[in-house]
């Protein structure tokens, strides 16, 4: 994956937490800590597992 696709996937990472955040957690800052935690777990393993090419 060159600079653009990671620079992409970035982007998609950051719009994913914002959403999330803004429509289902805004209330609860603990909670909202957690999810995110776990969205940016499951994003680094998908990149891991399926574009990493070192």
């Amino acid at each position: 994956m060159g600079r653009e696709g990671s620079l992409l996937y970035l982007i998609v990472l950051v719009i994913v937490v914002v959403v999330v955040d803004y429509r289902f957690l805004r209330g609860d800052a603990m909670r909202r800590l957690l999810v995110n935690g776990v969205i940016v777990l499951a994003f680094a393993a998908f990149y891991l597992a399926f574009l990493y090419h070192p």
